[in-house]
């Protein structure tokens, strides 16, 4: 990236990306974000998104709110990507997103390629992408785990 924050090869990365580790109590955030250039969240032109993060027994549960407020040159969809590590954890049975079972992604390469779905990496670690959609729109994750 340069200085005014333009990726050096032109490429527009439009995604949301969130690392997250669980704990033992349920835990939010919230997300902020403007145009990077002027300092307009000053005077109210600013995103804000909550996520919040819950385990439980054999399952876990993400969810990356509507997003409130907007900003000259905001998108309005996007694919959200959770990195998502619960380090006791083996592979999951499941991932829903707003209810619907999304696919497994196998050996990762698949995943890559695709808009949603699910991939675990490695011990603990679970990549899921919801696909694009509308940033106004409640994104809750269920991982489901064996019992």
């Amino acid at each position: 990236m340069n200085i005014s924050s333009a990726r050096l090869d032109g490429s527009v990365r439009d995604e949301i990306i969130l690392r997250m580790v669980s704990g033992a109590q349920t835990s939010e955030f919230l997300l902020y974000e403007d145009d990077g250039v002027r300092v307009a969240y000053h005077s109210g032109e600013v995103r804000t998104t909550r996520e919040t993060m819950q385990s439980k027994g054999d399952r876990s549960l993400i969810t990356v709110h509507a997003a409130q407020g907007t900003y000259p040159g905001a998108i309005n969809t996007r694919n959200t990507v959770l990195d998502y590590s619960r380090p006791t954890a083996e592979k999951p049975q499941i991932v829903f997103l707003n209810d619907s079972a999304l696919p497994d992604g196998g050996d990762g390469q698949e995943w890559k390629k695709t808009d949603g779905g699910w991939y675990y990496d490695e011990p603990g670690r679970v990549l899921i992408k919801t696909g694009v959609l509308d940033v106004q729109v409640n994104k809750r994750v269920e991982i489901q785990y064996e019992s």
